[in-house]
């Protein structure tokens, strides 16, 4: 039988790339940066999907 799709993986981040991603956004000076920031340390705590983070907004 022949696979319709290969098994695809989930992508993550490491804690180093958490780490790099917060720091450079309560740096950051653009608009809407506390909220993305905000976004995502929560996506990173509750390990929710994009989805479902956005199906709360």
């Amino acid at each position: 039988m022949k696979r319709k799709r290969p098994i695809k993986l989930p992508v993550f981040m490491t804690l180093t790339d958490l780490k790099q991603l917060f720091d450079y956004l309560e740096r950051a000076q653009i608009r809407f940066a506390l909220q993305k920031e905000q976004m995502f340390k929560l996506l990173a705590a509750t390990s929710l999907r994009r989805s479902e983070l956005f199906s709360l907004i």
